[in-house]
């Protein structure tokens, strides 16, 4: 739900797209970097470690340009708690693969628009939805997971082993679920600014002391003074995260977390769509198929559900 739409619905929503655009434009320009770093040959794993040192780091920084009196005198714990809870959500995600399969995996977390939307209704940030919006956050969530989905190898476990796995995913969505949500939360008495510094802060620290412990860092420089280009890479891939989360939170505080995580759905799916796009070859089968045509579906009632709306409230 967007707040504050009355009159021309266009007008308004001009600032909220450019926003759009740009988290769009900025994640899929970090995940082709980051690929590019990955693939250079040679490189160091722990090089992984500096890159989302990094990333952290510019994160909190970039928000301080814009607006320099960004760190009040606010507590840092509920900002310390929302970085816990990313760490949680994809460290118990990864943990689930070793018992359950990719695919499932791959499903539960296209899928976390659904929990974003009940923790929303919970804890006051929304309205409750009506059943016609749950029928096009499912039908969103499914063509994600369907454009997502690629075959891997069987995982063989116990079924105690399957239930561990699915605890471990089921938490993993929940937290993905409460992440958006407490940011909105937290927005009622502080800045986009305040919160995205605040966060990767914390995440920052913790990426330079992975980095020292990692046991690793004189063979990552020595490399890198044969490739001098890799700083620049992985500069390249922090600014270009941080351009993508500050276009995030702000969606977050103008739009709700609901909205801006139906945004993080499409845009999935939009980047796997535009590398079939730009490296052809690659196998479309009837997954893909059938995952844009849930994703149309449910772009298409959501459309006619806003429109609906607009009616009434010009009724009104």
């Amino acid at each position: 739900q967007v707040r504050g739409l009355h009159g021309s619905a266009w007008l308004c929503m001009a600032p909220l797209w450019l926003l759009v655009v740009g988290f769009f434009a900025c994640h899929v320009t970090f995940e082709a970097l980051n690929e590019a770093l990955v693939t250079i040959p040679g490189v160091p794993k722990s090089i992984t470690l500096w890159s989302v040192a990094v990333q952290f780091g510019l994160c909190a920084l970039v928000p301080l340009l814009r607006r320099s009196t960004a760190l009040s005198q606010r507590s840092w714990w509920p900002f310390v708690a929302i970085s816990a809870m990313v760490f949680l959500s994809n460290s118990l995600s990864q943990y689930s693969t070793h018992y359950v399969e990719f695919s499932l995996k791959i499903v539960a977390k296209s899928s976390k628009l659904m929990p974003t939307m009940l923790i929303s209704g919970l804890l006051g940030n929304s309205r409750y939805f009506q059943a016609v919006d749950y029928i096009a956050a499912i039908l969103l969530c499914a063509g994600t997971a369907f454009f997502s989905y690629s075959p891997k190898a069987s995982v063989s476990t116990t079924s105690s082993q399957v239930a561990l796995g699915m605890c471990a995913l089921g938490l993993s969505c929940v937290f993905d679920g409460l992440v958006p949500n407490v940011q909105q939360r937290l927005l009622r008495d502080t800045t986009p600014s305040e919160l995205m510094a605040r966060t990767n802060a914390v995440g920052a620290v913790a990426g330079v002391i992975s980095v020292a412990l990692s046991g690793e860092a004189s063979s990552v420089v020595e490399y890198a003074g044969s490739r001098p280009d890799l700083w620049l890479l992985i500069l390249g891939i922090g600014l270009s995260l941080a351009g993508s989360v500050l276009c995030y939170t702000d969606l977050v505080a103008r739009a709700g977390s609901v909205f801006a995580v139906g945004i993080a759905t499409l845009r999935k799916s939009a980047s796997l769509l535009l590398s079939y796009l730009l490296f052809p070859g690659k196998s479309f089968d009837s997954f893909r198929q059938l995952g844009i045509i849930c994703i149309a579906l449910g772009l298409l009632l959501a459309e006619c559900r806003a429109r609906r709306k607009e009616t009434k409230e010009k009724a009104t």
